[in-house]
């Protein structure tokens, strides 16, 4: 039982360790600095209710270092937003699918704070569901509440699977209950039109919504 416990605890390290070189500390106004992913090149995800300001965001990277991120657009709906950066030396994040995930499968929630770095929190999977609505009025792809802690710089993060995918992003603000994991899917579907949107439209602000 020992080992059963050291080997899952060295495991649950490795994965918080590797999902964490893609995640990123986001000052953009906020109260407290929220998360973000580097999901694509040269894009960072996070939480769109942690945006206050469109100007002057700074972003903490795993080095230490920080830098600008442009804003990109936001979908309050989904609870997403997208910023652009230019960090060659940052790591995509492994994408994955979560239309695996079962109820009391693991979930990693990993996130950054500027000053202590990444932080990780465990939980399981406690319902999943079908395409859902949220009461921002966006459709998320599937609906998948975690048992997780949610700290305060959660939202935007990684939510990561047991096979070290990260299969979703953070989100306190969509569920008075628990936190969410925003899927994948749902992530590449509203990047696409915020991106594609603001490639259109200068200067970038809120962009559309989704439906």
């Amino acid at each position: 039982m020992e080992n059963l416990s050291l080997n899952l605890s060295n495991e649950l390290a490795k994965l918080a360790q590797s999902a964490s070189a893609s995640v990123v500390a986001v000052d953009a106004g906020g109260r407290t600095p929220s998360s973000g992913v580097h999901w694509r090149a040269g894009v960072i995800v996070t939480a769109a209710h942690s945006i206050r300001r469109e100007e002057e965001i700074e972003i903490s990277l795993p080095d230490g270092k920080t830098t600008g991120a442009k804003f990109a657009g936001r979908d309050p709906g989904s609870d997403l937003a997208a910023l652009r950066i230019e960090a060659a030396n940052l790591p995509a994040a492994l994408i994955g699918p979560s239309d695996s995930l079962q109820v009391g499968h693991l979930a990693l929630v990993v996130g950054r704070s500027p000053n202590s770095g990444p932080n990780a929190s465990l939980g399981i999977v406690s319902a999943v569901s079908g395409p859902w609505r949220t009461w921002r009025g966006g459709r998320l792809d599937q609906y998948i509440r975690l048992d997780a802690m949610m700290f305060p710089n959660s939202s935007g993060g990684a939510v990561v699977d047991g096979g070290g995918n990260v299969v979703g992003i953070a989100s306190s603000a969509l569920s008075r209950v628990a936190g969410l994991a925003i899927p994948g899917s749902t992530v590449n579907r509203t990047l696409d039109v915020l991106l594609d949107w603001t490639s259109n439209h200068s200067p970038a602000r809120s962009g559309p919504n989704q439906a």
